[in-house]
């Protein structure tokens, strides 16, 4: 096994594929995020438009029959509310896993490539993505039920595992990701650790002291909170934009480097069908 290698040569690999498309990867985010907004309040609203006559219907119908509003409706209406509340998280978590898959896409192909052309290749993928966020989720969470040091074990294992399956199952994805981390588990884990600590949690900590500063002395809304306020919300903005962005090709930098000092192939992703 050949030695990883050194984790500034995994942060230089990164700018330099991540600098030539930050914007391709700020208007892609952007866009695969309206998208996924819009198909939320169109089910929600789908749902609603036709749940409508039955709600209409056993209002009249309890409100005939027990001369008030009774604690019959109120079940219903309860039923009702967990049956959208069920809807918007299901809904929301396979779109959630289309936009994995179409993220991964993204930041694994050379080329810009057209986003319509993600999209349809995203789309075959999602069940995939979906099924393994779900096992995946479970194996964590029971891991950190487990007195949490098996949670952390296991979050190290399935670190690659939303790479992988882009052309692995998703019991071969979680497997191939276990086998890029053993025997090297903490100098990838710290890797990706400082990677999360520059894009996620070095901007909240920023964020929360720009709006101390702004607002600590300022019970009232003036400027100065307007001010800080403002500055919060880029801090927030840039963040979700390009950090993140730059945390996904960070990540997959440190997944070619593992799958190198393996001696595997250096990519089992998908090749790009046609350049922007």
């Amino acid at each position: 096994m050949v030695e990883l290698s050194k984790i500034d040569d995994n942060f230089t690999d990164a700018w330099m594929k991540y600098e030539s498309k930050a914007g391709y990867y700020a208007l892609f985010i952007l866009v695969t995020g309206l998208i996924l907004f819009g198909l939320v309040l169109l089910l929600i609203g789908l749902f609603g438009a036709a749940s409508y006559p039955a709600l209409t219907y056993f209002y009249d119908y309890f409100s005939r029959t027990g001369g008030e509003i009774s604690g019959d409706l109120n079940i219903f209406y309860i039923v009702w509310i967990a049956c959208a509340f069920g809807l918007f998280i299901v809904a929301s978590n396979i779109l959630g896993a289309w936009q994995t898959a179409a993220l991964w896409i993204a930041y694994s192909t050379p080329e810009k490539l057209k986003f319509s052309q993600i999209f349809k290749q995203a789309i075959p993928l999602t069940p995939r993505y979906f099924g393994l966020g779900l096992l995946k989720g479970l194996i964590i969470f029971a891991g950190y039920t487990l007195f949490i040091v098996p949670g952390i074990l296991f979050s190290g294992w399935f670190a690659f595992s939303e790479i992988a399956a882009q052309k692995k199952s998703i019991i071969e994805s979680l497997k191939y990701s276990r086998s890029l981390v053993t025997n090297r588990w903490w100098s990838i884990v710290l890797r990706l650790v400082l990677g999360l600590i520059i894009a996620m949690v070095i901007p909240q900590i920023v964020q929360s002291v720009v709006m101390s500063l702004f607002t600590a002395e300022n019970s009232a809304f003036d400027l100065i909170t307007l001010i800080g306020i403002l500055m919060a919300v880029s801090i927030s903005i840039f963040q979700a934009f390009f950090l993140a962005q730059w945390y996904g090709i960070f990540k997959y930098a440190i997944y070619l480097d593992a799958q190198k000092s393996l001696g595997a192939t250096p990519s089992e992703l998908p090749v790009a069908p046609q350049a922007m």
